[in-house]
């Protein structure tokens, strides 16, 4: 729960200090997606689906579109995807004075949950597993750049993270701590909460603020971790109150594909580190990971009783393999959403063995 719903929205707006609210999705990657509104125009039928192509839950990193994907392609014709607001998450963008914003449920024509939703891939793992338990997640975000940092002032927080920390509390963000450190270049912010999913819709809200304010004050602030950099690699790290047997570790590595989904991040020296106690489970994910799919990784790692794969080999490739041969966990995902997470692992390593892009291809056809 964040503390607001449709009526503190309706008040706000009342009191002027409301005029446009985000209705947002996660595409697979959990960045956000989805439109502007007037607020009047929202709070006129509040729960009127936004409709969006729905080649956006299945889009490479860089919103390339592909025919392997079976979700979406040339030949469904890319229909429209329908976000219904979840009226719960209704709150204050308290980074950007007069915005508010909605998370939403992407559905089909007919209403029906779509299974290559990551926001609806978490849902289904805590539905399977029970796991309405605590959650916690530490966000990493790094400025690359070393000089944009000689420029703050030594032995204090930069205006940035301040204005962040402020702006994700009024949005009523469960922000448990806050930390910089200037050295490393790296902003890292703890969220907690009472279930899987409100952590997750925070998460991704925090990571697209942390992006939208940094901008606003000439820094690029990044979770994508960089390849050929001898910097320490950034994480994502992920605690729910939900214990496993001791087959974990091998199951969660077979989901390494939802907890690691880039070459980038295989190649950044960060290890796939997972425990399971009697407190519960935690695993460090790579920091461009989905929150809701690293999450519901966790969950359904630590509530299966499946035996994973033996043995493991470092590398983007091994991961691909895994997740493909990891048959146990049909169980709990929707075989659409294992085929397309497949096809864009696919892509993702072939354009990075290739180094090489449409353009450059044409750029040289056309000197022949």
């Amino acid at each position: 729960m964040t503390g607001y719903g449709l009526e503190e929205l309706r008040e706000a707006h009342g009191a002027g200090g409301a005029h446009t609210l985000r209705v947002c999705f996660p595409d697979h990657y959990g960045v956000l997606r989805g439109r502007r509104l007037a607020i009047e125009q929202f709070l006129g039928e509040p729960t009127t689906p936004q409709a969006f192509c729905d080649g956006a839950l299945v889009w490479d990193i860089r919103c390339g579109i592909f025919e392997e994907a079976d979700f979406s392609n040339y030949r469904t014709g890319y229909p429209d995807l329908y976000a219904h607001p979840d009226l719960d998450t209704v709150r204050p963008c308290g980074w950007s004075e007069g915005e508010w914003l909605v998370m939403a449920d992407s559905c089909d024509a007919h209403g029906v949950p779509i299974g290559v939703d990551s926001r609806r891939v978490l849902r289904r793992a805590v539905e399977k597993s029970g796991a309405a338990a605590p959650a916690e997640v530490t966000l990493e975000l790094r400025v690359p750049d070393q000089a944009v940092v000689d420029s703050f002032s030594p032995g204090a927080r930069p205006e940035f993270v301040g204005v962040l920390s402020d702006g994700l509390v009024a949005c009523g963000i469960p922000l448990a701590a806050v930390t910089w450190d200037r050295p490393g270049r790296t902003l890292s912010l703890i969220i907690n909460g009472a279930d899987p999913v409100s952590v997750a819709d925070a998460a991704v809200i925090a990571r697209s603020a942390a992006r939208e304010v940094s901008k606003r004050h000439d820094v690029d602030l990044t979770a994508m971790p960089r390849l050929g950099v001898a910097d320490t690699p950034l994480s994502l790290r992920l605690w729910t109150e939900v214990t496993a047997d001791d087959a974990f570790a091998s199951r969660i590595t077979d989901l390494d594909l939802m907890l690691r989904p880039l070459p980038i991040a295989h190649g950044s020296g960060l290890r796939l580190q997972a425990e399971s106690t009697e407190a519960g489970c935690s695993v460090s994910a790579s920091s461009d990971a989905n929150p809701y799919l690293a999450m519901a990784a966790l969950l359904i790692a630590g509530g299966s009783e499946a035996r994973g794969s033996e043995g493991f080999e470092s590398g983007y490739g091994s991961a691909i393999a895994r997740f493909a041969g990891a048959s146990w966990s049909l169980e709990w995902l929707d075989e659409l959403f294992r085929h397309d997470a497949l096809a864009l692992a696919v892509r993702e390593k072939t354009m990075r063995e290739e180094q090489v892009t449409l353009w450059d291809l044409t750029r040289y056809r056309e000197c022949g």
